[in-house]
C-alpha cells in the first residue's frame, strides 16, 4: 500500500524488492514505483505525475482517475490487461525480452529501445453502417470517420452556396 506520498522538488522513488502479491497506490503525486514483481493484482487511484516500473511478473492493473502516468513493463510478462477509468495522459513504455528469461526493473529502465504507446483517453462507441463500432481516441487525435465526413460535406455545401450566389449575381457565368 502506497498512500498520500508526494515528491516535492523531484520525483520520489519507492522500491519494492521481491515479489509483492498485490499492489495498491492512492492519492500520490510525483512518485516513481519500482517493483521487482507484482503477482496477483494492482490498482492505482487518484494519482498524478507517476511512473510505474514493473519487472518480472505484471498482473492485471486498474487505474482510476490517474493523470499523467508512464508505465514501463515487459509485455511478455503481463498476465492481464490494463483497465483505465477516467484517466488522461497515460503512456506504456514496453521493453521486449529479446532472449532474456525475465527482466528486472533496472533492466527495463536501462533498456536502449522501448516501444512507447499512449493509452487512449476516450473510447467512443457508436453505430456505423448498422454495426457497433468502438474507436480509441486521445485528447489530441485527428478527427474520426464521422467528423471527417461532415467536415467534407460542410466544405462542399459551402462551395455550392458560393457558386450558386455567383450564378445569381452574375448571369453570364459559365
Amino acid at each position: 500500500l502506497v498512500h498520500k506520498c508526494s515528491g516535492i522538488d523531484s520525483m520520489l522513488t519507492i522500491r519494492i524488492k521481491g515479489a509483492a502479491s498485490k499492489f495498491y497506490m492512492a492519492e500520490c503525486s510525483n512518485v516513481r514505483i519500482v517493483a521487482d514483481a507484482v503477482l496477483f493484482s494492482g490498482a492505482v487511484e487518484e494519482c498524478s505525475k507517476i511512473e510505474l516500473i514493473i519487472g518480472a511478473e505484471c498482473p492485471r492493473f486498474q487505474l482510476r482517475a490517474v493523470k499523467v502516468c508512464d508505465i514501463t513493463l515487459c509485455p511478455d510478462c503481463m498476465d492481464g490487461g490494463i483497465e483505465t477509468i477516467n484517466c488522461t495522459g497515460l503512456t506504456i513504455h514496453a521493453v521486449f525480452r529479446q532472449g532474456f528469461l525475465s527482466l528486472d526493473p533496472d533492466d527495463l529502465m536501462a533498456a536502449p529501445t522501448k516501444y512507447i504507446a499512449p493509452i487512449p483517453d476516450r473510447i467512443i462507441t457508436r453505430i456505423y453502417h448498422q454495426q457497433i463500432v468502438s474507436e480509441c481516441r486521445g485528447s489530441s487525435d485527428l478527427p474520426n470517420q464521422d467528423q471527417s465526413y461532415w467536415n467534407s460535406r460542410s466544405s462542399l455545401v459551402g462551395e455550392a452556396k458560393r457558386l450558386s450566389s455567383m450564378k445569381i449575381g452574375n448571369k453570364s457565368m459559365p
